[in-house]
């Protein structure tokens, strides 16, 4: 085969693919991953103010507690 008729082959098999997008799965798709992507960052957020207020707490109690320079 030559180059002409690898051309020739692959016009002949590029002409019968088509590709079909169906738009709604897609803007489904994103509109599910956009829900897990927020509630995600939403923990994310209530875990790290969770974890900061028993830090301060803590820190309030050793600085009162302990004779400290910082404190």
């Amino acid at each position: 085969m030559g180059t002409d008729e690898y051309q020739e082959a692959w016009k002949a098999h590029s002409e019968n693919n088509q590709v079909k997008i169906d738009v709604d799965v897609i803007m489904n798709a994103v509109l599910c991953n956009q829900k897990e992507m927020q509630s995600a960052s939403y923990w994310s957020d209530i875990s790290d103010m969770g974890i900061s207020l028993v830090l301060l707490q803590i820190f309030f109690y050793l600085g009162t507690t302990m004779d400290l320079h910082w404190a």
